[in-house]
């Protein structure tokens, strides 16, 4: 059922057994996945079912640190919510998101990622990733690579697994969430859905051990007040934090906020292209279909990226990170450098030192002589690359195609990347958010280490030459996010390290939970979608039980 909120009279109070703010990816399908159980459920949207411009406004904020997108245009305030923005073309005229689960070690406390650990392991969630494959119609649930190439006879690059490994991404489309799962919403006789509801205050009782009311209001002025046996706030990373902090009236730092954790290690996905892999064998390209472009195989569309090994990162100390290979046509002038580079040889650097000596009317050493005449060929390689350089960038028109490397990078914990309260308020009162955003030295540093290795194993098996465009001290000029805001409610099990406990309830409140992205720890390089789906779907069924035998 639709209810405009605009229409309720002031002061009406709404009842329930399950309130959840914000109809998005994590409120969607917690209030789908409910169905069926029974329970009267009062599900609140800021927006209407279309984006209009008021709660469009309401998103506007403040960025203070790295640029970022414009804080209005990084979210959706709608039914469905970033379920609307997929963008990625999957064919048949549907659009999507990139889907995969963390692996293993995103879950692990790892000591060379600050602030790292989930409170359960993989294994704990597992069979919510598999239902989670099921609402995003990406089954069968495997990921492996042989799974979807052998069937279909795709080839993959011969790199050591042990160092470089290939891994499948595959795409869900946005239509069963902004059409399926939307339409069994509205019709569902137990689900009440409020349109342009706005939550602008969270009540606890006088001990704030427990939500009383959420406040509500509308554009048209009417307030009104909802009760509930428990409350799920699914409104996302940026708005959680901006509601919680703003609830000061039993808890002065905000709801949730007793160690100031609200708001902190806010975590994107880094995104950058840098790198420029350039096979040695002309065909190779055209062989590795899997790599270059979306395929759909048994009506899953999927693609093939590369990341570093799991041994690796724990030998090496890194942060997991994932490759996409963009083929590219370039001049092949433009590769002169990269194909041919200066041999440094002893050789080489014998036969500068004679060349010097004799401009300069010395004698040369007999050692630099005799290091000349035995490693003549060596010279002679230099003297024609440097050459071939030269006159190739006038005279060569041939093109070449290579991969460009695109980037996306987990991002390490930092509890001074953050969102805060501005000065400015919106229509309601609500302070409008800040958002920090940072970049440590470490984030940096693992990419440039990455490429290094990606290079060194490209070379040792032959698939070609990976020449780095990145430096460790220096952030890269295309450096961006991927709308994913993750962390700013972190998930632990002491209440002095997160924000929610191992089942996203809120530290210290009996009955106030939290759905979405922004409760995960870490990131991982994974896109966001089917991690939410998966810790929604278990949420549900820890509310379930809850509720039945309270």
């Amino acid at each position: 059922m639709i209810i405009d909120a605009r229409t309720l009279p002031n002061n009406e109070s709404l009842d329930a057994d399950i309130c959840i703010v914000g109809a998005g990816t994590a409120g969607l399908t917690l209030a789908y996945s409910l169905i069926g159980t029974g329970f009267d459920i009062l599900l609140l949207e800021s927006g209407g079912l279309k984006p209009d411009k008021g709660s469009h406004a309401l998103n506007w904020g403040e960025n203070i640190g790295l640029p970022y997108y414009n804080l209005d245009v990084a979210r959706a305030r709608f039914f469905a919510g970033c379920c609307n923005r997929w963008h990625v073309a999957l064919g048949n005229k549907q659009l999507g998101a990139r889907i995969r689960p963390l692996d293993p070690i995103d879950f692990e406390y790892r000591h060379w990622v600050p602030h790292s650990g989930w409170p359960f392991d993989k294994s704990q969630i597992e069979t919510y990733y598999d239902r989670a494959q099921g609402i995003c119609r990406t089954t069968p649930a495997s990921y492996e690579v042989d799974t979807w190439r052998r069937s279909n006879g795709f080839e993959v690059l011969p790199l050591d697994p042990a160092f470089v490994k290939t891994i499948i991404f595959k795409f869900c489309s946005k239509n069963p969430f902004i059409h399926d799962y939307a339409d069994a919403v509205k019709r569902a006789n137990t689900i009440k859905t409020l349109l342009f509801a706005n939550v602008f205050s969270i009540d606890l009782s006088d001990n704030a051990k427990k939500v009383i009311a959420l406040k509500v209001a509308s554009f048209e002025g009417n307030q009104f007040h909802v009760r509930a046996r428990v409350y799920i706030l699914a409104a996302g990373g940026i708005e959680i934090p901006r509601l919680l902090l703003t609830s000061t009236d039993k808890m002065r730092h905000g709801v949730g906020n007793q160690y100031d954790l609200v708001g902190r290690f806010f975590m994107e996905h880094l995104h950058f292209w840098s790198g420029l892999l350039i096979p040695f064998d002309k065909k190779l390209i055209g062989k590795m279909a899997l790599y270059n472009s979306i395929q759909i195989i048994n009506d899953v569309p999927i693609i093939a990226k590369l990341a570093p090994s799991e041994d690796i990162m724990r030998r090496e100390r890194l942060i997991n990170h994932n490759i996409q290979l963009i083929p590219t046509i370039v001049p092949r002038s433009t590769l002169y450098p990269y194909l041919y580079p200066m041999q440094n040889s002893k050789a080489v650097s014998a036969f500068k030192s004679v060349l010097s000596d004799l401009k300069h009317g010395r004698l040369p050493s007999v050692d630099n002589f005799a290091k000349s005449v035995t490693g003549f060929d060596s010279i002679a390689k230099a003297a024609m690359h440097k050459g071939y350089r030269k006159l190739g960038r006038s005279f060569d028109r041939r093109q070449s195609q290579i991969y460009r490397l695109a980037n996306m990078t987990e991002q390490i914990p930092n509890p001074d990347c953050r969102v805060t309260l501005g000065e400015e308020r919106d229509q309601f009162g609500i302070p409008r958010v800040k958002l920090n955003w940072q970049v440590t030295q470490q984030d940096l540093s693992n990419a440039v280490r990455i490429q290094q290795i990606l290079a060194r194993e490209v070379e040792k098996t032959g698939v070609g030459r990976l020449h780095i465009q990145l430096s460790s001290d220096t952030i890269p000029g295309n450096l961006h996010g991927g709308y994913h805001h993750m962390g700013t409610t972190r998930m632990h099990r002491d209440s002095k390290s997160g924000v929610v406990d191992e089942n996203c309830r809120v530290h210290g409140l009996s009955n106030l939970y939290i759905a979405g992205p922004s409760v995960f720890p870490t990131g991982g390089y994974a896109n966001p979608v089917l991690t939410i789906v998966a810790l929604t779907l278990r949420l549900a069924d820890y509310l379930t039980q809850v509720l039945r035998t309270q």
